[in-house]
């Protein structure tokens, strides 16, 4: 049996035992048309009308774009929702607010619409409307964003170890918000944590208060599976839409397995979820779940852009434990540490088989065996189980949910 396994801008091959179980999230089975769903939502439902109805009143709009996840979804998305603005209301002013703008393509021949794109990195230009009831989170919002007459963030879901699921009010929030209320928000992952990708998490319930403070209207979130297709199109309040959005979500990543492994082969996804270990961190927590206490985890991810945040290589280099890591971030909170007490609650119970470009010191360092190709990380993860070496592979990690008994 061969199996490809993403890394980096390729695909490893490997052959497998017919013993090794494989698991991955089903393929879209009818690919859909994003602009035809799109108006369909708007056109047919009630709801979608009722949006409409309000789209045709405003004369300014304000869209935070979300593109972190690397899906192109999303861009179109956000073409498609111009021209439709541009073509059937009277907006004449749209203010795009994306921390990736620099990399945003909105080429839209628009008409009677005059569309602004800039960065939303600066804390230059927000106000403070608030702090939210459950955690008082400080809430600094865009100026642009607030005075605009509509709301609406774009961005595309997929499960989250700490988050629960991308997207949603999280994402807006990255978008539209300081640098302050994103961390204060982000900090909820490491002091607030209960376990990985909780629909009731601490950091949802914050972003959910946060945004409802800036007054988002609306949200439109994709919902694509390990190949990109497009499997949904989510569209709401914001509330509303993140329930649904995690809800599809995690209905498109579950899979069964029929027991927990000795050993998980987990690849991250390839490139751009790979690019460092910080964003590999989903596919080692689902080789954590996908196994048993003592396992063994291999994780393929390539990590040409190194380890991540500063943050993150500050907990898992220079602290001792997870125990450690939460005391470092309640004293001083940098942005990574949530994932960093990920990490140690993975590496204090599994064995961790690191198939990456990063220098074998430092794979050393953080406490993983180093191996240079996915049939060599699988070979040292069997020298280090004495049972009977069950094996699982998982080849898109980070679309992929094992639900084991």
């Amino acid at each position: 049996m061969v199996v490809d396994i993403p890394y980096g801008d390729e695909t490893v091959s490997m052959e497998l035992t017919d013993r090794t179980e494989v698991i991955q999230s089903s393929d879209v089975d009818v690919h859909m048309d994003l602009e035809g769903e799109l108006t369909r939502l708007l056109e047919n439902l009630e709801f979608g009308r009722t949006i409409t109805k309000e789209l045709s009143k405003a004369r300014s709009l304000a869209i935070a774009v979300d593109t972190s996840v690397g899906s192109p979804q999303v861009e179109s998305l956000l073409r498609h929702l111009l021209r439709y603005i541009d073509t059937s209301t009277s907006c004449e002013s749209v203010c795009i607010l994306s921390p990736f703008s620099a990399g945003l393509d909105v080429t839209v021949d628009t008409r009677s619409v005059t569309v602004v794109l800039r960065s939303s990195l600066s804390d230059e230009n927000v106000e403070l409307v608030g702090e939210t009831p459950s955690f008082s989170t400080p809430v600094s919002i865009d100026s642009d964003y607030l005075h605009s007459d509509v709301h609406i963030a774009i961005g595309s879901v997929r499960p989250h170890p700490i988050f629960g699921v991308t997207g949603g009010s999280r994402s807006a929030l990255t978008c539209i918000s300081s640098t302050q209320t994103v961390l204060r928000n982000e900090k909820l992952g490491l002091t607030h944590f209960t376990a990985p990708h909780s629909k009731d998490s601490a950091v949802r319930t914050d972003a959910n208060e946060s945004v409802r403070l800036a007054g988002l209207d609306y949200v439109f979130n994709t919902v694509v599976d390990h190949n990109g297709a497009l499997d949904s199109l989510v569209v709401g309040a914001p509330e509303v839409a993140s329930v649904i959005g995690y809800e599809r979500s995690l209905e498109s990543a579950c899979v069964g397995m029929n027991h927990r492994a000795d050993i998980a082969l987990v690849s991250a996804g390839g490139c751009p979820y790979d690019s460092t270990l910080h964003s590999s961190l989903n596919a080692l927590v689902v080789g954590y779940d996908a196994t048993v206490h003592g396992g063994v985890v291999v994780l393929v991810a390539e990590c040409a852009d190194g380890l991540g945040p500063q943050g993150f290589v500050s907990g898992i280099t220079n602290c001792e434990s997870e125990a450690h890591v939460i005391k470092r971030g309640e004293v001083r909170y940098e942005h990574g540490l949530d994932a960093a007490r990920l990490f140690w609650r993975v590496r204090s119970s599994r064995k961790i088989v690191l198939v990456s470009g990063l220098p074998q010191t430092i794979e050393e360092q953080i406490g993983c065996i180093d191996a240079r190709s996915p049939q060599e990380g699988l070979e040292q993860a069997k020298a280090l189980v004495t049972s009977n070496k069950q094996v699982v592979v998982i080849p898109d990690g980070i679309f992929t949910l094992p639900q084991a008994p």
